[in-house]
């Protein structure tokens, strides 16, 4: 019988470490993270864009925001420089997002401004020049025009980019927001481009008033005409005249009635 317990002991203390040890290792197992997320910059004056004074801003967040305000940005051919723009007479914006220090297998770019891919995730390519992942957002005269003509000066045009290392599962990705402030911007043309770019492509002061018009004038005060003093009166006593004129009435026939009585009962 001792022996029994004995045994049963034993079994307990050896189920007991076995439980200790597993629970020591899992503590011990290194945890499965993200990958840790890199710079994100605003690469815009190494391309062909000049007159462009923005603060350049970088940021290893999961989200980073981008505010395009108070400045110029240049109009360029699709043909300058060596970037992939697939249209032309436009002004670029560009991001740089630097690759995570570990393995990246697939790197791929959903641009949520443009619907030439849909909801598909077109792989990125890494520039050698930068050593990083980059990608032109475009601007064009005609989104500014429709834009303070629809919000006046708080027009503000909002583009989205989100890349994705190792594919689009878990957390491995970085959003980019660029806001242009409409109003606050110029698009402008360089000398040395003038015979290839389109003067139209161009979005001047002059351009802005005219849109800020059309804007004023979609936005105008409801003008309320003023009551004359005639109006005024016939609406605070509607049809007084045949009110009175009715009491008046009913008085003659009432007195009428009244003398017809008493005449007839006096002679009677």
């Amino acid at each position: 019988m001792k022996s029994q317990q004995k045994k049963k002991g034993d079994n307990m203390k050896k189920i007991m470490m076995i439980a200790v040890i597993a629970m020591a290792a899992f503590m011990v197992m290194p945890s499965v993270s993200a990958l840790e997320l890199k710079d994100v910059n605003d690469i815009t004056t190494t391309g062909p864009t000049k007159n462009y004074n923005a603060a350049k801003k970088s940021t290893n967040e999961r989200t980073t925001t981008f505010d395009i305000e108070n400045t110029n940005l240049v109009v360029v051919d699709k043909t300058v420089g060596n970037a992939n723009r697939p249209q032309g007479d436009t002004a670029w914006f560009g991001v740089g997002v630097e690759a995570p220090d570990s393995d990246v297998s697939t790197v791929c770019w959903k641009r949520g401004y443009t619907n030439d891919h849909g909801d598909e995730c077109t792989t990125a390519t890494a520039d050698g020049q930068h050593n990083d992942y980059t990608l032109w957002i475009p601007f064009t005269a005609e989104e500014m025009k429709a834009e303070i003509e629809q919000n006046g000066e708080n027009a503000i045009i909002t583009k989205t980019a989100t890349i994705y290392w190792n594919g689009e599962d878990g957390d491995n990705y970085q959003e980019i927001i660029v806001r242009l402030h409409a109003s606050t911007v110029q698009l402008v043309i360089d000398e040395s481009l003038s015979g290839t770019v389109s003067p139209t492509a161009a979005f001047t002061e002059e351009d802005k008033e005219a849109a800020m018009e059309v804007y004023n004038e979609n936005h105008k005060p409801e003008v309320v005409e003023p009551q004359t003093t005639e109006e005024k009166k016939d609406e605070a006593n509607p049809d007084t005249a045949d009110i009175n004129l009715y009491l008046l009435l009913s008085l003659v026939i009432t007195s009428g009635c009244g003398i017809a009585y008493s005449v007839r009962k006096r002679f009677n």
